[in-house]
């Protein structure tokens, strides 16, 4: 009923009780909305466009997996080798690996050493441009050399050493 009581002053102003605020100059807040709208507009704008930004800097570079190919290889090659969780002289052979692991030998070398006993798999060549440390090359293969503890036949702790050069790098380096 008195929803608007009409204020006489010098900009003759209606205030709206419900709502708590002054109806006067309805195209100066108009454009003021806008103003702030049009600034608030920007700023969202400009922080998707950082965030998309940060986003493409970081994963438009190649990511080289071979590191992440050669420790997991590594595993399967002991978890195939073993034998109840053991790596005997029996089960420690070529054949076996061979059978286990399905990989691309032109573009990997696997040697693994145990008890004196050498298994090796793959082309060799890699093993060498691995040594050579000074020489310039464009793709240098990726070289893993890790030492892993397993049991033998005794049931006593023994070491494995596992060699792995990786020239996977035209399809997994750009």
């Amino acid at each position: 009923m008195f929803n608007k009581i009409k204020i006489k002053n010098k900009n003759q102003k209606i205030f709206n009780l419900q709502k708590k605020e002054f109806l006067g100059n309805k195209k100066a807040t108009q454009s003021s909305y806008m103003v702030t709208w049009t600034y608030r507009i920007v700023a969202i704008v400009l922080i998707v466009m950082g965030f998309i930004a940060i986003l493409w800097i970081r994963f438009s570079q190649p990511y080289d997996i071979r590191p992440l190919e050669a420790a997991v290889i590594a595993k399967k090659s002991i978890e195939c080798l073993s034998q109840d969780q053991m790596i005997t002289n029996s089960t420690f052979n070529k054949e076996k690996l061979k059978g286990c692991l399905d990989l691309d030998e032109e573009n990997i070398f696997l040697i693994m050493k145990f008890q004196g006993k050498n298994v090796t798999l793959g082309r060799d060549t890699l093993e060498m441009y691995c040594k050579t440390a000074n020489v310039e090359m464009k793709y240098k293969p990726f070289c893993y050399e890790q030492n892993y503890d397993v049991l033998d036949e005794n049931q006593k702790l023994d070491e494995i050493n596992v060699f792995i050069a990786l020239d996977k790098s035209g399809k997994n380096v750009k």
